[in-house]
This record gives C-alpha cells, sequence and structure tokens, in this order.
C-alpha cells in the first residue's frame, strides 16, 4: 500500500515488526538507510501514530514514495479470507487509519492483517502530506493463484491499494470509466434512497439506472457515518453486477449486516451520511 506525490521520489518502506522475527518487546523503532538505492526500510512497532509524524516531518515538501508492506487474513477458508478481507479493505480506501486501528483491535494474533502498525503509519503519514484518495489496483489470495483451498491451512490474502492526491497538481482529463458529477449525484441518490426505504420497511427500493455509467460492471464500498463516526462499511470486489445494483445491495449490508454495529434504525437516519467508493478496473503491475 502506497503513497507517492505527483513527481519522481524516493521510496520509503515500512514494515511490521509483528511480520519478521523481532521480539514483540522491542518498542523503539529500527531504522536502516540504504543510500545507495536511496531507500530507507523501516521496522515499525505498534506506534504507528509516531512513525507517521515523523514521516511527515521529515517528508514534507520532498518528493518520497511511502510502501507499506503486509499479508492480509492468513490461514482463513478462501471464502471467509474474502470477507474478512473487504471488511479490513473499507477502512483502508476511505483513508481511515483510526477506522483501521478500531477493527483490528478485535484481533490482537494479527492474523487479518500482520502489518497493520505499518499500514495505519503510512495512511496517516499519506494523509498529512495531502493524500485524499485511496484505489485499489488488486485482490487476491493464494487460492487465485495456486486454485488450491487448502482445507487444514487455508489462505492468504494480498491486495495493493495507492494513496494519491487530486487537485491542480495532479489536473487529468477524465479516465475512460471514471464518474462524472452528474453520475456521482444519481450513485448517492439511489444510495440514500435505498438506505431510508430499507431501515423504514425492510424491502430493496429498484436501483435501476438510464445512465450508461450506472449500468457498467464494477465493484464498490459504501461506508455510513453517523456524527463523523463509522456507522457501518461492507464492499464487494467482484464486478459482475451494475453499479448502481452493487451500491444498492452494499448499502443494505452496510446498514444491516457490518458485524461491527447493530442495524442502522430509522431514527438514525438524519444523521447518517453516506459515502461510495467505487473500485477502478484491474490493471497490472510490471513485475
Amino acid at each position: 500500500m502506497s503513497y507517492c506525490p505527483p513527481s519522481s521520489c524516493r521510496a520509503v518502506s515500512i514494515r511490521q515488526a509483528a511480520c519478521i522475527s523481532i521480539s514483540p518487546a522491542v518498542k523503539t523503532l529500527i531504522l536502516a538507510m540504504q543510500v545507495g538505492w536511496g531507500l530507507m526500510t523501516v521496522f515499525a512497532s505498534s506506534r504507528s501514530n509516531a512513525l507517521a509524524a515523523a514521516l511527515q516531518k521529515t517528508l514534507k515538501g520532498k518528493n518520497a514514495l511511502l510502501v507499506a508492506s503486509t499479508d492480509m487474513s492468513h490461514f482463513w477458508s478462501h471464502e471467509q479470507a474474502r470477507l474478512l478481507d473487504e471488511q479490513a479493505l473499507a477502512p483502508v480506501l476511505a483513508l481511515d487509519a483510526a477506522a483501521l486501528e478500531s477493527l483490528m483491535k478485535d484481533d490482537p494474533t494479527g492474523r487479518r492483517m500482520c502489518g497493520r502498525g505499518a499500514v495505519q503509519a503510512v495512511m496517516r503519514a499519506a494523509r498529512a502530506l495531502g493524500a485524499d484518495q485511496a484505489t485499489l489496483l488488486k485482490y487476491a489470495d493464494s487460492k487465485d493463484t495456486s486454485g488450491y483451498d487448502d482445507p487444514r491451512n487455508g489462505v492468504v490474502g494480498y491486495a495493493a491499494v495507492a494513496f494519491t492526491q487530486s487537485g491542480a497538481d495532479n489536473a487529468k482529463a477524465q479516465a475512460p470509466g471514471e464518474l462524472d458529477a452528474a453520475a456521482r449525484d444519481e450513485l448517492l441518490k439511489i444510495a440514500r434512497r435505498t438506505l431510508e426505504t430499507f431501515v423504514k420497511t425492510g424491502r430493496a427500493p429498484d436501483p435501476s439506472s438510464a445512465n450508461p455509467a450506472l449500468l457498467a460492471k464494477s465493484g464498490a464500498f459504501v461506508t455510513l457515518n453517523k456524527n463523523g463516526e463509522l456507522r457501518g462499511c461492507m464492499g464487494r470486489f467482484e464486478r459482475d453486477l451494475p453499479l448502481a445494483e452493487v451500491v444498492a445491495r452494499q448499502t443494505m449490508v452496510s446498514a444491516s449486516q457490518d458485524p461491527r454495529f447493530p442495524p442502522v434504525t430509522p431514527d438514525e437516519l438524519d444523521a447518517v451520511t453516506i459515502e461510495i467508493s467505487v473500485l477502478s478496473a484491474p490493471a497490472p503491475v510490471p513485475s
């Protein structure tokens, strides 16, 4: 998971101590700089806030690529791993390090994301350095590459996410498949109508649209917030349904099936806001 300003840059690799052979008792940050490559590798303890602040202070005004390296879910079945990783990626794609930290408190073993501290540090540092959007480049688990779901040991999940900065310095023409203002507005209206109808009546309204952009097949995450706090977030990676339908479905799932929260009630609706993260099409990354 990485962040880089829009220009050539040095690389900073962030790893979590829990993923390597370093005693958990080690509380300090161990930094090793390989000057010849312009590469700084940081093995981060759980002090992701301190590391993020140090990175922000050190890298402000400089060109640097931050890379957090971690596995995602470890040793669950293919189906369970995908569900757990969807939940973990929701705050990552929202660039919400606090929500990710809160989610991972229920997993002291690190089976859901062994490098959580590294990811949180990069998310916080990237935010502070100007990143305001996250893009899922690829998600897969070991079954997707090997074709085998080990019934005893399960699979390991992986994802690639890029944190970037929008704005004048990154101004560019609308990319193919990117939603324009009208499509974004309609998609939010579909989500809001779905949320209110489903919470009040238990029924799902028709999410159909005549907008070609919303008929295109895509994955998406829907995040519900209440008074500035996360209230539910679920998503879907698969690109096998129209975007409008995916958003409607994930709105209902976020409101009723997020295991971290009770279902949304009618008296909460006025305080609930909706964010939608539309997943870009997977693209090959040169090795």
